[in-house]
């Protein structure tokens, strides 16, 4: 780029009265009889999707499910995409093609990509999983092959399991949450060696109790990261020392997640059984800055993401089916239906660089025994003849709709370009008399014309900037 350009700057044009649209989605291959070959059959719930993350480059989507499968899902993009995706018109979603799946023998409790990921360079290309009675495993993104293990064994030497991942920004560090501690493995030097951070002192009884359950790096005030528990809290800790800094408390439930946003400044945590998403300060930690509320009135993981090119938009899934939009700036809620679904929403993750968003769907749906029964015996009961119920009664119980699926949107947004400033034309600076020049002139040399000043070398003109072309 020439110097004094600018880039498109990509703004998201999001108010109570816009909606997303629909351009993919992938639900064949989390219906029955679309699992892959050889995993567990989908439990009697459902076989619901838990989350989904973008890859830092872009061109394809991460996510797991309840048959104990990742995932995969290639962006199909070329010249002819953005236009389709930004005409109304544009008809039904087209089907994601699934471009890898890896099967895990139990449940997947989290999972991350290499934040260098770049489908160029295919070294790059990988992700870790932790999973139930397994080590943390990388696998290769283009072949589904497993690359390395990092284990952690307790203090019997038995093999201990994590329930959260997570790379340091510069990728050379991994950090794993288990219980009442955290893990540090070095990226490139895979086996048991580790350093371990505690998260409670049972002598002083300080600190968290309970379940790492999500953690999060940043590398402003010289390293800082967030740890996420069940005992409902959350903490911050140096990455110098790994000595905590302060204890964060607000949470009814357990926290889920944690996220650094505006560049370290603000931390942004979300819990199970609570409705609470509370945006902190952390040069100052004694409150939330900003509480807003979403349902959340399960276990059931419900996560959160932020806009990565005006960081300043926070879009939040929530158990009712909508798709929550904040504003970071000034703690407003901008749109409380910005998507809706008819089952839960449990992951949203934002495009790294195009006005995309990504969104899973759907949760354990477990019937009513007593009306399985029912059906079974074939009929109506005593007590459905004594309940009397007409038809569209509010009592009435709602049928279940499950929506089990992985959908990508487009959001409404416009492209503004700065106009570059010309550059100051550096002005000559002044010439120092010299000893000849200063003594007085004779009569002679007064009658002579004034010498001629010295030719300058000629100025260069400032180069134009050029203008940058906006995206069709």
């Amino acid at each position: 780029m020439n110097e004094g350009s600018t880039a498109p700057a990509l703004n998201f044009d999001v108010d109570g009265a816009s909606v997303a649209r629909e351009v993919y989605r992938a639900e064949r291959d989390f219906a029955e009889g679309g699992q892959a070959a050889g995993s567990r059959p989908p439990p009697r719930g459902g076989n619901c999707v838990k989350g989904c993350r973008w890859a830092p480059d872009g061109t394809c989507l991460l996510c797991c499910s309840e048959d104990n499968v990742s995932r995969v899902f290639n962006l199909p993009y070329d010249s002819s995409c953005y236009a389709k995706w930004t005409n109304p018109a544009g008809g039904a979603a087209e089907q994601l093609q699934c471009a890898l799946q890896v099967r895990h023998a139990e449940c997947v409790y989290d999972y991350a990509w290499y934040p260098f990921m770049s489908s160029s360079n295919p070294s790059s290309c990988c992700f870790l999983t932790t999973s139930r009675d397994h080590p943390l495993q990388m696998w290769d993104a283009y072949t589904g092959k497993l690359r390395c293990s990092y284990t952690a064994h307790s203090q019997v030497d038995e093999l201990t399991h994590a329930f959260s991942v997570a790379f340091s920004p510069d990728g050379n560090t991994i950090y794993a949450g288990y219980r009442q501690h955290v893990r540090v493995f070095a990226a490139a030097r895979p086996g048991r060696e580790t350093r371990t951070i505690s998260t409670y002192t049972r002598k002083k009884l300080t600190g968290q109790t309970g379940i790492v359950s999500s953690l999060d790096v940043t590398s402003e005030y010289g390293g800082v990261v967030a740890v996420g528990t069940y005992g409902h809290t959350a903490s911050l800790f140096a990455e110098q020392d790994y000595s905590r800094v302060c204890v964060l408390r607000q949470h009814t439930g357990g926290v889920t997640q944690v996220r650094f946003v505006e560049g370290g400044r603000f931390l942004l945590t979300g819990a199970r059984k609570d409705g609470q998403l509370c945006v902190w300060d952390v040069r100052q930690t004694t409150a939330p800055v900003h509480i807003w509320q979403r349902a959340v009135t399960t276990n059931q993981h419900i996560t959160f993401d932020v806009s990565k090119t005006d960081g300043h938009f926070v879009f939040s899934g929530s158990q009712d089916g909508n798709v929550l939009v904040y504003n970071l700036e000034d703690g407003s809620c901008v749109s409380k239906s910005f998507i809706h679904l008819s089952d839960t929403v449990n992951g949203v993750s934002l495009h790294p660089s195009l006005p995309l968003i990504g969104t899973a769907s759907g949760q354990r749906h477990i019937p009513d025994p007593s009306i399985r029964h029912i059906e079974r015996l074939g009929g109506a009961t005593a007590m459905d003849e004594d309940a009397d119920m007409e038809e569209g009664d509010e009592n009435e119980p709602a049928a279940l709709v499950c929506c089990n699926m992985l959908q990508v949107w487009m959001l409404p947004h416009h492209y503004t370009v700065a106009q570059p400033q010309p550059q100051p034309q550096p002005q000559p600076q002044p010439q120092p008399l010299t000893q000849t020049q200063q003594q007085p002139q004779s009569q002679e040399s007064q009658s002579q014309p004034p010498p001629q000043p010295q030719s300058q070398e000629p100025q260069e003109t400032p180069p134009q900037p050029s203008q940058p072309t906006l995206l069709a």
